[in-house]
């Protein structure tokens, strides 16, 4: 080795006062980049490098993974009130039940898992949570673990008083519905950017013409216009204050508004993320017209709920996840319906091992003997990106490099650390040496924090790490061999190229065992433009080959062993997909705000396993429309058992195809099966 560590840097093994190792790595982060939560944003990619060079950007919340950057927040602090999110663990159910910590309220439970509202104030423009109230849960009989999901300011409720040639044929994909399967009698929930509930696609029309909306529930998590205008209803949850979190809206609520001809409620998709996504799931092609099967999604005749999960800009509301899942399957028992979830947006921080929290619950909530449910997780676009690198470390005298460079901004270092032979690693062991800037400047190691992951027994270290390129060396005092999973988080973060590793970058929650996780290959390269047909380039330029993977899907194993993700490739690029507009008509998706309309303008250039797993949960509806009493199970057996293998997958299950394609042969026989 050309370059050898020579000086120790080697921290003292400290922990936070709270106890809680996801929480004190969330407060470690905290005072990394004060102010600055984990994001979880919409996975979708970049438009082709044939289109004009105005349309080439993408929006930010729709292309970029987690980063954990500096933020300086300015806080409304008039009348506000702060809380931090936890999401908690308890050895048995009755522990959970048996919670009693001042100040704490459960906003969601289910078995052993609690979703909870800490207090917390205001320290200048940071939120502290309180202490002595985390210490209160940590310190509850039957405690095992907890993470701190999010830190929200909530405003006060209002008094009562106040009121040309194609390169390839298309590959065929299932649009409108195949045979009489169409979805009927089963519902599909988008949890995402929200749904344009005024487009057409998501309406059905009584011979009169009279609207009819399909969305049975419009959860806008973000918006406060029942409390402060009282329109549609309180949301499902609430916070400690009595302030809605979010408004509800009832099918009846939007029929009324779709009929009345005037607008009251706000817009409902203010990036149009999720009424893409939509779209390619259950759209039934009515903005079309005469042309509406080809724009057809996989399953037009289900019904829909819609869980908005943030506001323009991000989904930061993904802290609500498992409190809704629990909602929408208590509304699908409610009609006697089937119920697919679909979740297009993922976070790139963690593990990557299924064993957040956030996952731990979902696999809770849909266990294999759960009939009619499944949820339905985009694997991510980020198999490119270069933000992982896997070491093997031994020896000081083998120690291994990592360099790496991040915007001017800075970020994080996230390091998980294995023996090779399974055993925990301690973590006193983990020297970190040589650490410096690409001018000579050495790295400050002392502000790092470590400690241990409670389930997986991985030893975690998280480092703030500056702009710029950046190195260091890392070995095993113990002289044994060890795996080192390192990520870099921060805005343009990522390995030198030597260094990356583009496996075990499906992100979260997608990472979750009972999760049917989706990776995306390339069917489609036209596109009708400006009134013309457009022969579109994969996103990483080139020539399409139909049948491919995308060359952005994420790919696994995933850190845990015992799981394989992706479960399945589907179809991915490209769409064309439904549009969201203003509720006055006007069309957001265009060019500046990065998207790209097609030549009507009600439909959208679209792709990415954000539109894989859409297309997966159609699917998976109209399994579930066949036979309504499938399990979890049983839906992801049949998924993994009839799909495709050929040239492109090579030999299945792998790590980049999980266990083959949803092409149409795949659900041709899967149906025939049922």
């Amino acid at each position: 080795m050309k370059d050898q560590p020579t000086r120790s840097t080697q921290g003292r093994h400290g922990r936070s006062p709270l106890r809680f190792p996801a929480i004190a790595a969330f407060l470690a982060l905290a005072a990394i980049f004060p102010g600055a939560a984990p994001e979880t944003s919409a996975q979708n990619q970049n438009p082709p490098d044939r289109l004009p060079a105005a349309m080439q950007a993408m929006p930010a919340a729709a292309g970029k993974r987690d980063v954990l950057q500096a933020q300086t927040r300015q806080f409304a602090q008039s009348g506000a009130t702060a809380y931090c999110v936890a999401l908690v663990e308890f050895t048995t159910p009755a522990a959970r039940e048996a919670l009693k910590a001042p100040g704490v309220t459960v906003y969601s439970a289910f078995q052993q898992f609690a979703d909870v509202f800490i207090p917390a104030t205001y320290q200048g423009k940071d939120i502290a949570c309180d202490e002595g109230a985390a210490k209160a849960i940590e310190s509850a009989p039957g405690f095992l673990y907890g993470d701190i999901a999010r830190k929200v300011e909530v405003e006060p409720p209002p008094s009562l008083e106040r009121g040309e040639r194609t390169r390839a044929e298309p590959e065929r994909i299932v649009r409108g519905g195949i045979a009489d399967l169409k979805g009927k009698g089963v519902i599909v929930a988008i949890f995402d950017s929200g749904v344009d509930f005024r487009n057409p696609d998501f309406v059905t029309y009584d011979a009169g013409g009279r609207p009819t909306s399909r969305i049975l529930y419009l959860w806008d998590t973000s918006s406060d216009a029942y409390d402060k205008q009282k329109l549609g209803s309180k949301a499902p949850v609430s916070f400690p204050n009595g302030a809605s979190v979010g408004t509800l809206y009832t099918q009846e609520q939007l029929t009324a508004e779709l009929r009345a001809g005037t607008v009251r409620i706000p817009a409902t998709d203010q990036h149009g993320h999720g009424t893409g996504v939509a779209g390619v799931a259950v759209g039934n092609g009515n903005n079309a017209k005469d042309k509406g099967r080809q724009y057809a999604g996989v399953a037009p005749e289900a019904d829909m709920i819609v869980v908005k999960m943030g506001a323009k800009q991000g989904y930061e509301n993904t802290y609500l996840l498992n409190a809704a899942v629990g909602w929408a399957d208590q509304v699908a028992k409610r009609a006697g319906e089937p119920l697919v979830i679909n979740c297009s947006w993922g976070g790139m921080s963690g593990a990557h091992d299924g064993n957040t929290l956030m996952e731990r619950q979902l696999n809770a909530r849909f266990a294999d003997t759960v009939k009619g449910r499944a949820i339905v997780i985009a694997a991510g676009n980020d198999q490119t990106k270069g933000f992982h690198a896997r070491k093997k470390i031994s020896t000081r005298e083998q120690a291994s490099l990592l360099v790496w460079s991040a915007g001017k901004d800075g970020g994080g270092l996230l390091l998980f650390v294995r023996n090779a032979d399974g055993t925990p690693f301690e973590g006193s062991d983990l020297m970190i040496e040589g650490g410096s800037t690409a001018d000579g400047k050495p790295l400050d190691l002392t502000k790092r924090w470590m400690g241990a992951t409670p389930v997986a027994n991985d030893h975690v270290t998280v480092l703030p790490v500056p702009g710029g390129a950046s190195r260091l060396f890392l070995w095993n005092k113990a002289g044994k061999e060890a795996y080192v999973d390192a990520y870099v988080v921060g805005e343009n973060a990522t390995f030198v190229l030597l260094y990356q590793s583009p496996a075990n970058t499906v992100s979260e929650p997608a990472m979750a065992r009972q999760a049917i996780t989706v990776g995306s290959y390339d069917w489609n390269d036209q596109f009708h433009f400006r009134g013309e047909p457009l022969t579109l380039s994969p996103v990483c330029g080139g020539l399409m080959h139909i049948g491919e993977l995308s060359c952005y899907s994420s790919l696994g194993p995933g850190r845990d062993p015992d799981t394989l993700k992706p479960d399945i490739a589907a179809p991915g690029e490209w769409y064309s997909s439904s549009a969201a507009k203003t509720p006055d008509g006007k069309s957001i998706m265009a060019p500046e705000n990065g998207w790209v309309p097609d030549s009507s303008g009600n439909y959208i250039l679209f792709n990415g396993t954000s539109s894989a797993a859409p297309y997966t949960s159609g699917i998976v509806a109209l399994m579930l429309q066949k036979k309504p009493g499938l399990t979890v199970g049983e839906v992801r057996t049949l998924l993994h058992k009839y799909a495709t293998q050929d040239a492109f997958t090579g030999a299945v299950p792998n790590a980049n195809w999980g266990y083959g394609k949803l092409d149409m042969a795949a659900v041709q026989a899967i149906l025939s099966h049922l």
